[in-house]
């Protein structure tokens, strides 16, 4: 058995390196910026998560409108699964960007899955495993050094925010 924060520590500790792959990765995925959060066929961004990557899905689409004056929004993975039309009127089109450390998220994904196919809809996503059921679904952000197997999160929230935000100009 491990003993608590075994990992954490560790994880903790190596947010500089993870920080540094997290840069490097944003070069070799530039052009994700505008194919996303820089693209004017969408009208809003929506943020998307669970748990602790709601709460950073808030952070992302503070900085999208506040660098990129884009309009964005933030919302629990959920309401956009259950409540759609409530959450976005059909008349705008729109970017969901789930936000999901492992990628596998169950209400992040099946929200994309359901917005999918919708004709004003598009769906991308920011994790840190690049073979996730969100990575299948939708073009990822992918922080590479960001996995973790802490139950809290620690370098995945700092590489996946600092991707965000040094994308932005």
């Amino acid at each position: 058995m491990k003993e608590a924060g075994q990992y954490t520590y560790s994880e903790i500790s190596s947010q500089a390196d993870a920080l540094s792959a997290a840069w490097q990765q944003l070069q070799r995925q530039h052009d994700w910026i505008s194919r996303y959060l820089a693209n004017p066929d969408y009208d809003e961004i929506v943020f998307i998560g669970s748990g602790s990557s709601y709460y950073q899905a808030l952070t992302m689409a503070s900085t999208c409108r506040a660098w990129l004056g884009k309009s964005a929004s933030a919302y629990p993975s959920s309401e956009l699964l259950l409540f759609p039309k409530q959450t976005a009127p059909s008349h705008r089109r729109y970017l969901a960007v789930g936000v999901s450390r492992s990628g596998e998220s169950t209400e992040v994904v099946l929200a994309l899955e359901a917005v999918k196919p919708l004709p004003n809809w598009s769906v991308a996503g920011i994790t840190c495993y690049e073979d996730s059921a969100m990575a299948k679904l939708a073009d990822c952000l992918l922080s590479p050094l960001g996995k973790e197997n802490s139950t809290v999160m620690t370098k995945s929230l700092s590489s996946m925010t600092f991707m965000m935000q040094a994308l932005s100009p």
